[in-house]
């Protein structure tokens, strides 16, 4: 019994130091492999932060997008300027200058010989080139720190796509290490399978030898000692710690087992010895049903260890799938990175082609010809002229502005004047209708619808001297000239109205009142007031003669003053303009309207002819 359990413990611990080592070295690739995954994960924060400089060249691309945006105002400020010129040379064409000047930038153009002009341009020239050199000045030292700090930041994006290119060279590299220790992983451990697989199945052949061996022999602990040392073969195919701690529970459990069988064994011999093979036939059924049941527990324990080794293997060969998995991933991912590391190497070579667009468009800028001086000068002076044309037209406008005003008030005291003159014209119109119709009801003399030429001749001839006399007679008795107007009408055959005499005092009246009724007359030899033409009464020597005094410039004298020489127009052509409501000056017979008599009062003022 003591050999037995030696042997046993022997080949146990035999097996326990192999299966140390297989612990160990399995414990050495867990550590490989969390160290791998500790680089893996240190390799994603550098991509993380290759991704933040890639957003700051894409930040760089829109500093430069908004540099282009500069560019163009610039070239639109240009662009305004130059219209400005324009504007300035058409400004001398509204100067009375040549308008076929085109001034370029290689033109010259002198306006005239005058100093002032000259000088004023000069200074206009003087300002301009001022506000230009300032204008470039602010521009190209723009430029120019755009232009370093573009520098910079191409440098800088420069240095680190260099440093970015060495480190995606490192992390190739450790990706190729990675990937050959993982492909020599994978060997190894198939190559172990191998020998573990190939080794189980000579276990599993000297097993089926050894229970052979049981079953025609009689030892039991040899069995048990022969089960023990399968159970422990097999339980270094399990690589988990559950499966092993399994297997050594297990184990344990057989070792318990077979001590019982041992104990047993003793047992049943002391009592064979005692009872001197009295049972012997019985017993040895006994002994063999206990050895069949202790060989079909061993056959389980053999299926359970045979299906742990099954599911081992499939848990293998999912972690190598695993593994080629992870192994792609990370090849797409060393690939997506290479195509980011191209995509930022266009992008910095595009950046590159811009910033020399840019220098190129800046030398231009800078190489182009600048405006002449003398040019500049001539402006200047051209643009004093027009200033100062302007400020005389300025002058002039608020002069004229000024006459305005004063001409409106005019207007306004000659309206106020013009409306009291009609009232005045109104009211001495009706004492004339009043006086005409009292002195008609005085006379009892007929309407003058009723009268026909030819009846009453006596009174004819006296009421052709009745005003003669009449005028006489107030002279004579030292009256008031105004209370002329007291005296009755004069009738005229086939004249159709009820006329007054015009005599010298109503010359003095309408001089003084400058009435519409002094253009509307018509002055006889003899003084009076004839609307209608020529009385009959009038004889046409008389008009003859007032006529040619008229034609040879000379004037005729009626009641002590001046008068102009009668005007040359028919009585068709006055009865004409009444019907259309013209006036007409006195001196000059030219026409006004009827609305127009403002303007007829200020011709006749004027008037010289």
């Amino acid at each position: 019994m003591s050999s037995i359990s030696t042997t046993q413990l022997a080949s146990m611990g035999f097996k326990e130091g192999e299966h140390s080592s297989l612990e160990a070295e399995r414990d050495k690739y867990r550590q490989g492999y969390s160290n791998m995954t500790v680089i893996v994960k240190e390799l994603q924060q550098q991509l993380a932060q290759y991704k933040v400089r890639c957003a700051g060249v894409d930040t760089l691309a829109v500093i430069l997008k908004e540099a282009k945006q500069e560019s163009v105002t610039l070239a639109r400020q240009k662009k305004a300027l130059e219209t400005a010129i324009a504007n300035l040379q058409n400004r001398l064409s509204t100067n009375n200058l040549s308008a076929s000047v085109n001034i370029e930038e290689t033109d010259l153009y002198v306006p005239g010989t005058s100093k002032q002009t000259l000088d004023n341009l000069a200074r206009e020239n003087a300002r301009l080139r001022s506000l230009l050199k300032n204008a470039e000045h602010q521009s190209g030292k723009k430029a120019l720190d755009e232009t370093q700090e573009l520098r910079t930041l191409v440098e800088g994006l420069e240095s680190d796509k260099n440093q970015l290119q060495a480190q995606l060279q490192e992390v190739e590299g450790i990706k190729l290490n990675m990937v050959r220790q993982y492909e020599e992983t994978i060997a190894f451990l198939k190559k172990d399978t191998a020998e573990e697989r190939e080794r189980m199945m000579k276990c599993l052949e000297k097993c089926k030898e050894e229970s052979n061996l049981l079953k025609n022999s009689d030892k039991d602990s040899s069995s048990a000692r022969y089960g023990d040392k399968r159970s422990v073969e097999c339980q270094t195919l399990g690589m988990q710690l559950d499966v092993v701690n399994n297997l050594k529970q297990s184990l344990k459990h057989l070792a318990e087992q077979c001590k019982d069988l041992d104990e047993d064994l003793d047992n049943l011999r002391v009592t064979d010895m005692g009872a001197k093979f009295a049972d012997q036939a019985s017993f040895g059924e006994e002994v063999l049903k206990a050895k069949e049941e202790a060989y079909q527990q061993l056959q389980e324990k053999l299926q359970e260890i045979t299906l742990m080794n099954q599911r081992w293997q499939i848990h293998s060969d999912a972690k190598e799938r695993q593994h080629i998995a992870n192994v792609s991933e990370f090849k797409n991912e060393i690939e997506a990175w290479k195509q980011e590391a191209e995509l930022n190497r266009a992008e910095n070579m595009r950046l590159m082609q811009i910033v020399e667009e840019l220098q190129t468009t800046l030398n231009q800028l800078r190489q182009k010809p600048h405006i002449d001086p003398s040019m500049i000068e001539i402006l200047k002076q051209q643009i004093q002229v027009c200033t100062e044309d302007f400020n005389n037209e300025r002058k002039d406008h608020e002069q004229a502005l000024n006459k305005k005003k004063q001409l409106q008030a005019e207007i306004e005291e000659l309206k106020l004047e013009n409306g009291k003159l009609k009232q005045e014209l109104e009211h001495i119109n009706l004492r004339r209708l009043s006086s005409s119709s009292q002195h008609l009801e005085s006379r009892n003399m007929p309407d003058r619808r009723s009268w026909h030429p030819g009846q009453f001749p006596a009174q004819q001839q006296q009421q052709q001297q009745q005003p003669q006399q009449q005028y006489s007679s107030v002279q004579a008795r030292g009256e008031d000239p105004e209370d002329i107007s007291q005296l009755p009408p004069v009738l005229f055959p086939n004249s159709g109205a009820m006329m007054r005499t015009n005599s010298p005092l109503s010359h003095v009246r309408r001089a003084k009142s400058d009435s519409p009724l002094s253009c509307e007359c018509e002055a006889s030899p003899s003084g009076l007031y004839i609307p209608g033409g020529i009385p009959q009464y009038m004889s046409h020597s008389q008009f003859d003669q007032g006529d040619s005094h008229a034609k040879h410039g000379q004037t005729v004298k009626r009641g002590g003053l001046t008068s102009m020489p009668p005007l040359e127009r028919r009585k068709s052509d006055i009865d004409v303009l009444k019907n259309k409501g013209v006036m007409a000056c006195p001196k000059c017979s030219k026409e006004f309207p009827e609305d127009q008599t403002e303007m007829l009062l200020g011709h006749i003022d004027e008037c010289k002819d």
